[in-house]
């Protein structure tokens, strides 16, 4: 690439014997590969499984031969118009937020597909590389078995994407790099050489199914990522590239905002619209070039709605259902049979992933500590290093019986609690956090008996996390109704200086201790030097004299008024409050009584004086 330097002639000769042996072995390949239509130029060659164009085939084994790797490296891999130009700019910007301010970065000057270069593209003599600062950024498009078996111990960052989306994204890009020479790729065309697997780097499942397959035996050298993820949580993507990386995001630069900060950045929109990406050609190697702009189309979810039929999604899909069979590619908890599994071995699966252990190796923990090793590859001695390995994983894991009681205390539930005294991870049998995303009081009980007092981040969703909003929304000086003279201003300073120094020091025991120790003399220096004449007595009694208008040593008696008694009933018992009073059974309403046809209230047939005239006689 233009942006590298090279090294000097000198030390590539044209006539090198390796670089000779290269270029026979590359037409050599050429004229016995099975050939396919391209996408770009007129042919395209199988070679190991995958289509490759003439010079991409050629740089390959140039890569073989040359490339000089170190463990610090850093990969990006994907399937073409997967999202690569996006991710080049949020893992160089993350990686790099220590070197560059937010309002003056590279990015305003440099497209990101000049932020690290292209594996693929290089040509002879291949740049040098050990000029770069560890960790070396790189970025390739090829399949994982294509790549020198050595790279294994680098780190790689694959994202992949819907098929029907790329396939779309695609189309519109290599027809405006396929040459003039070649009539029009139509969309048709594409779309059954694409289902064919013939595109370059393709088939687009056998590429996926080649990180995702290494992802599984090393889940700590390759983040697999997907751009739908992506474009929903790109905060929780860009923490995720920082730990990875070895450069993982700060508390303070949380507070900063710094993860907003990339985002914004390297957003589709301010990239798309940054003069340095409208204009002129990007490089790639010595004959490949592309217009910057056109790498910048819509980076939408979806858009293949707008060009494939119903039949063509159905074909697509059912592909991608048949190569995926048995893979379970897009959940990282369960094994390549995940379907096969009990439920047990998916939950022990998943509890290891917690953990960062892949599903390979907690396969392999599992058998071995259910004493077998009849269905794990290796020599005896192997297992017995691994089960070594095993005693020392089992030592730091502590369970713990969380038992419910009754008001009588017999037991109605018992839960297991597995805590790691190293990193305090927890997982409990109710699994609430798995089913619902909340820790349950039991893994709460366990912490408390382990006297931990900060919560692991990965448990802790983004709305939960405190000082999300800033913290003079919550001031006393700011509620509702509140006293603005400048004597109240000043107390609720006060008061807000020791909630945050006391919230400042929640977990600092010795912090709280001096704090206050320092609260007390204060207070002693406030009450011996500035208000020494200070009666708690003298000052209730003068509020008492304020309020009954007396002043001097008066005997006030309280007591209730002459003439009503406390209880009892009559024209003297006492008050009744309103509650009582509404209490009181209410009248009855009149009604109509069929003996003297009156609405009456007050008699009924035993002395009703119609009915009954001697009723009010008297005896």
């Amino acid at each position: 690439m233009s942006r590298f330097p090279s090294l000097p002639g000198s030390e590539y000769e044209e006539d090198d014997a390796k670089y000779n042996m290269i270029c026979d072995k590359h037409k050599h390949l050429l004229e016995t590969l099975p050939k396919g239509s391209g996408w770009r130029i007129q042919h395209l060659y199988n070679y190991s499984g995958f289509w490759l164009g003439p010079m991409t085939l050629k740089s390959n084994l140039l890569l073989h031969t040359y490339f000089k790797y170190e463990p610090t490296d850093i990969i990006l891999a994907s399937f073409m118009k997967s999202g690569t130009t996006w991710l080049k700019a949020l893992m160089f910007s993350t990686l790099n937020r220590d070197h560059y301010s937010f309002s003056n970065h590279h990015l305003h000057n440099n497209s990101p597909q000049s932020t690290f270069p292209y594996l693929d593209a290089e040509s002879y003599p291949m740049t040098d590389f050990t000029t770069f600062s560890a960790p070396r950024l790189f970025a390739t498009h090829f399949a994982r078995t294509l790549l020198p078996a050595c790279m294994s111990s680098c780190k790689f960052v694959y994202v992949c994407r819907d098929p029907k989306d790329i396939l779309v994204s695609k189309w519109h890009f290599m027809s405006k790099l396929r040459s003039k020479d070649l009539p029009p790729l139509s969309f048709d065309e594409a779309f059954e050489l694409f289902c064919l697997g013939v595109s370059e780097f393709g088939p687009f499942w056998e590429h996926v199914l080649s990180y995702w397959r290494a992802s599984l035996e090393s889940p700590d050298k390759i983040l697999f990522l997907r751009y739908e993820e992506l474009m929903k949580q790109p905060e929780v993507v860009v923490r995720k590239l920082a730990d990875f990386m070895g450069k993982p995001v700060t508390m303070e630069e949380e507070k900063k905002g710094v993860v907003g900060e990339i985002i914004n950045l390297c957003s589709f929109e301010n990239l798309r619209n940054l003069e340095v990406n409208k204009k002129g050609v990007e490089k790639f190697g010595k004959l490949v070039e592309v217009e910057k702009q056109q790498f910048f189309r819509k980076g939408e979810i979806g858009d293949w709605k707008n060009y494939l039929s119903e039949e063509m999604k159905d074909r697509i899909d059912g592909i991608i259902d048949e190569k995926f069979k048995g893979s379970d590619s897009f959940n990282r908890d369960l094994l390549k049979s995940g379907k096969q599994l009990s439920y047990s071995t998916k939950q022990f699966t998943h509890n290891m992933s917690m953990n960062k252990i892949g599903p390979t190796i907690s396969h392999r923990l599992q058998v071995s500590m259910k004493g077998g090793h009849h269905n794990v590859n290796g020599t005896p001695t192997d297992f017995k290093n691994f089960s070594r390995s095993v005693k020392l994983f089992v030592d730091r894991m502590l369970h713990y019986s969380v038992t419910h009681l009754d008001k009588r205390n017999d037991p109605i539930n018992v839960f297991v609690v597995k805590f790691d005294k190293e990193d305090n991870s927890a997982s409990c049998s109710c699994m609430c956090f798995m089913r619902i995303g909340y820790l349950c009081r039991h893994v709460f009980c366990v912490y408390r008996v382990n006297n931990v007092d900060t919560i692991p981040s990965r448990y802790i969703a983004e709305r939960w996390t405190k000082d999300l909003l800033p913290k003079r929304i919550f001031d006393i000086s700011n509620g509702y109704g509140v006293d603005s003279t400048p004597r109240s201003l000043l107390r609720f300073e006060i008061l807000d200086s020791v909630t945050e120094c006391v919230d400042a020091l929640r977990s600092d025991d010795d912090g709280l201790s001096f704090f206050a120790t320092r609260i007390r003399e204060l207070k002693d220096h406030i009450f011996r030097n500035i208000v020494s004449n200070f009666n708690s007595k003298k000052c209730n009694d003068d509020v008492i004299e304020d309020l009954l208008g007396i002043t001097g040593n008066v005997e006030v008696s309280c007591s209730n008024p002459e003439g009503i008694r406390n209880k009892g009933t009559g024209k003297s018992r006492r008050i009744g409050s309103s509650f009582e009073r509404s209490a009181e059974k209410p009248k009855k309403a009149p009604r109509l009584y069929r003996t003297c046809f009156k609405y009456v209230t007050d008699h009924d047939s035993r002395n009703c004086k119609k009915k009954n005239p001697d009723s009010n006689t008297s005896t």
